[in-house]
């Protein structure tokens, strides 16, 4: 009959050797967790930081305001789109002329280095964008603000949309009215009358037989655009711009042109209506002595528009190089401080030098004259644009990040439109 094992006795030491190596085994487990989980966090960071974090990155800050990387990406890829917009309706245009002449070249070869040159695109958006936060900043500061219904009246004016009826506006500029010239400006200008068209006597009147014109076939009206054709056109707009628009987006490019043009009027409140204004013309020649001759020719009496034959300036040959009406700012400084150091009827008696030539300038009249709208509206801009220049250079909590590598080269030119 076997044996029965007898237990064997632990002893103290045994059970201290237990002891140790559970300990070991429960640090070891322990520290494969830890790595598990740090593996799990690495790789979970990885992920938010090329989707969540990666778009949320700060690429400026202008003051308390941030721009961040996703709606630069998304304002950089609109402008691309545009861009490849303007370069097929630019040659679409060379093709309806039936060529490509300089300027459609030019145009064309304009549009696609700026598609090209990624980096600095991306850093003219950043910029703008720049821009737009600071007349935000600058707009709420005066209380100016946009309400939705101005944005989405926007919108539909964009579109062409009027559910009310095509508005008028309220006060639309016209242009100067052009007063009779004055016993002084006519004894300076000569005016040469265009003769009559002489007609050759006839025998007898011809008979004419009456042919019936063709019956004019009306053109079709236009169909009003109906709410949801506006609707329609929208969403097609905002689709053609890929994952770079959306209404929101949208609403907020909007809201930023309204902005700028509220706190343009207000910047721009003082522009001056009235500005001094010569009346002036001339006559451009390549040398010094050529022109000292005109001027000795002139003092001795001969005729203006005769000698205005012989300028080189093409642009006003047609008009004996009279330039009519222009403020300061409009020309060279050297021909601008001469014409307005002219009284009415007076010749410069030294020619002036200019980077063109060699100028014999007459004044044929000198007054304070209303300002004409499409130059006032160029003032207007000018003297924004000069406010926000200065504004952006004076501040200095405006911290812009470099974005070369993560600026978007997409969309891109196709080889369709190249060809």
């Amino acid at each position: 009959m076997a044996k029965t094992p007898t237990p064997r006795m632990m002893t103290k030491k045994h059970l201290a050797r237990l002891e140790r190596e559970q300990i070991q085994r429960k640090f070891i487990l322990i520290a494969a967790a830890s790595v598990a989980v740090l593996v799990i966090l690495v790789l979970a960071f990885g992920i938010l930081d090329q989707t969540v974090l990666k778009d949320n990155k700060v690429v400026a800050q202008v003051g308390s305001d941030t721009i961040i990387a996703k709606d630069f990406q998304n304002q950089v890829r609109y402008t691309r789109y545009s861009l490849i917009q303007r370069y097929k309706q630019a040659k679409q245009l060379a093709a309806y002329f039936s060529g490509m002449d300089s300027s459609f070249t030019q145009n064309l070869t304009q549009i696609k280095n700026q598609l090209d040159d990624s980096t600095t695109l991306g850093t003219q958006v950043l910029d703008q964008m720049i821009d737009d936060v600071i007349i935000r900043q600058e707009a709420k500061k005066l209380g100016i603000t946009v309400s939705p219904e101005e944005i989405e009246a926007e919108l539909r004016a964009s579109f062409n949309y009027y559910p009310d009826g095509t508005p008028v506006p309220s006060a639309t500029p016209t242009d100067i009215p052009v007063p009779p010239l004055s016993a002084t400006q006519l004894a300076i200008i000569t005016l040469t009358p265009t003769p009559a068209p002489t007609v050759a006597p006839t025998e007898a009147p011809a008979t004419i037989t009456a042919t019936p014109s063709p019956t004019r076939t009306p053109m079709p009206t236009q169909t009003p655009m109906t709410l949801e054709g506006y609707q329609s056109e929208v969403d097609t707009w905002i689709k053609s711009y890929g994952d770079a628009m959306d209404r929101a987006t949208l609403n907020r490019m909007l809201e930023n042109i309204l902005l700028r043009r509220k706190l343009q009027e207000k910047i721009a409140a003082d522009v001056a209506t009235e500005q001094d204004q010569v009346w002036a013309r001339h006559i451009l020649v390549a040398d010094q002595a050529t022109a000292e001759d005109i001027i000795k020719r002139l003092n001795a009496g001969e005729d203006w528009n005769t000698l205005a034959t012989l300028t080189i300036d093409t642009a006003s040959a047609a008009t004996a190089g009279d330039y009519g009406w222009f403020p300061r700012g409009q020309m060279t400084k050297e021909f601008e401080d001469a014409a307005f150091a002219l009284q009415p009827g007076q010749i410069t008696q030294t020619p002036v030098q200019t980077t063109y030539g060699y100028h014999v300038i007459q004044v044929i009249d000198h007054q304070v004259r209303p300002v004409a709208a499409d130059l006032l509206e160029t003032l207007k801009t000018n003297k924004f644009s000069t406010w926000l220049t200065e504004t952006r250079n004076a501040r200095t909590d405006i911290v812009k990040n470099d974005v070369s590598k993560i600026t978007p080269t997409d969309p891109v030119l196709t080889a369709e439109d190249l060809q």
